[in-house]
């Protein structure tokens, strides 16, 4: 008996400790804490159509950065997603960016948008520029001006991934990007955390000559890129989607 009433009280403590643990933890950041109603989005019946406009920042096969028109419409309609793109390689990744861009602004808005149907329409001057992940931030907050009915600064531009949370990912091509920024007039780059200033690895080839024969050794020297000196405008870093309308909207 004794021992049963032992163990009991070994149970007791073991539950408090457990809980004064899991009370005292911090809990992990939340960008969006509303809850999404099943109400649908009401901004568009004012109007009866949307439209916004934005660049999308992008690297081309060469490396080189390029700017390609965005424009998302919103009208009416059951939920829809549609995509009208112009001489763009389009990938998956892509079509799943729009798709997560999407479940950003109703979480954002806090609002399902199964009454309006929207349109992506991407148009690039070359067919060399491949679309990827790092359209995604500028996806989402496209999306999310489209339904409220509001503009974007046009000297404000952003690249960086989305995830369902609302979270900035990295991506790559940052200098090259910023340069092409750049070179559109922008004045002020939004990139993910952590990519204002960054490593690159360079290549290196050091060759001597030992009689007859020229020996090589290839080495990579780390160099410290800061992309707002290299390119000459304000490059700001930015974490989460709320950062990105700070600037943008």
């Amino acid at each position: 008996m004794r021992e049963e009433i032992s163990f009991g009280i070994t149970m007791v403590i073991i539950f408090l400790i457990g809980f004064g643990l899991g009370t005292f933890m911090e809990k992990p950041k939340v960008v969006f804490e509303e809850q999404i109603e099943e109400n649908p989005v009401p901004q568009l019946y004012d109007s009866g159509k949307s439209e916004v406009h934005t660049k999308l920042v992008a690297v081309d096969n060469e490396g080189e950065g390029v700017l390609t028109d965005l424009y998302v419409r919103a009208v009416p309609g059951n939920g829809r997603l549609f995509v009208d793109v112009d001489n763009l390689l389009f990938w998956m990744d892509t079509q799943k960016s729009i798709q997560k861009a999407k479940k950003v602004a109703e979480k954002y808005l806090g609002k399902k948008a199964n009454n309006v149907d929207l349109t992506y329409i991407i148009k690039a001057d070359t067919a060399s520029v491949v679309g990827g992940p790092s359209a995604g931030a500028a996806f989402a907050v496209a999306t999310i001006a489209a339904l409220e009915n509001k503009t974007l600064k046009n000297y404000v531009a952003v690249t960086g991934t989305i995830e369902e949370d609302g979270t900035i990912g990295e991506v790559g091509g940052i200098l090259a990007k910023g340069k092409a920024v750049k070179e559109g007039g922008f004045k002020k780059f939004l990139v993910p955390k952590g990519e204002k200033v960054y490593t690159e690895y360079k290549r290196e080839k050091e060759c001597e000559t030992l009689g007859s024969l020229k020996v090589c050794d290839i080495n990579y020297r780390p160099v410290e890129i800061n992309v707002e000196k290299e390119i000459g405008i304000d490059v700001i870093e930015v974490e989460n989607i709320k950062d990105v309308l700070e600037y943008m909207m």
